[in-house]
């Protein structure tokens, strides 16, 4: 991993998970960070430089996607959703698990305000599809309704655009998850109306934006 470059991102994009890929090609580590200012509702991107380890991007109120390591594993692990989204999402252990195992397809973030942790989320690539995702995706259920996930999820769309420049993105939700719906439809994600393992594919024209 090179260090010391600059990654900029002159806007972000308008503005918990799926388990749909599981059977083929997913996951792992990842040392960059994102990092967008904080204006209520909606967000402005900054230029902003990785510090001499590459984890992570300082910065004052900022909503940012942070390297998961051992220092942060735990914090992870403790993230929760409300009870009645449990069954819209996977754990975080099964999901860092699949990171594991997947090891080179899958980017799984913290995300951050400042210094706290109030989600989480994992960018994919599915191999036997030959497609980018949203692989995870979930904020913790006391920092749930204050704008993290509209701004997190455009930060890991981001991340895609700009490491490896995919067409297209694409996700999965549970038949039920409005919420989660309703957040991708205002991120440009439309359904494509194929189902698989349960969930509703939606797919998002990164060209677009």
């Amino acid at each position: 991993m090179s260090t010391g470059s600059f990654w900029t991102l002159d806007k972000l994009y308008k503005d918990d998970c799926h388990e749909r890929l599981r059977d083929a090609g997913h996951k792992a580590r990842l040392g960059n960070g994102y990092t967008a200012m904080r204006h209520d509702e909606d967000a402005e991107m900054t230029e902003t430089k990785r510090n001499e380890s590459g984890s992570e991007i300082a910065g004052k109120h900022m909503i940012r996607l942070k390297s998961v390591t051992k220092e942060n594993l735990d914090d992870i692990l403790a993230l929760r959703v409300h009870g009645e989204q449990e069954g819209y999402v996977s754990s975080n252990a099964e999901s860092l698990a699949q990171a594991y195992v997947y090891s080179g397809t899958a980017w799984p973030f913290g995300v951050y305000e400042d210094e706290t942790l109030v989600g989480f989320i994992m960018m994919g690539y599915y191999e036997a599809k030959h497609y980018y995702t949203l692989w995870k995706f979930m904020i913790d259920r006391r920092f749930q309704n204050k704008g993290y996930g509209r701004q997190a999820l455009r930060l890991g769309l981001a991340f895609l655009k700009e490491k490896f420049g995919p067409e297209e993105v694409y996700t999965g939700v549970a038949p039920g998850n409005s919420v989660a719906k309703k957040l991708y439809e205002s991120a440009g994600f439309v359904d494509t109306g194929f189902r698989e393992f349960g969930m509703e594919e939606m797919c998002l024209k990164l060209k677009d934006l």
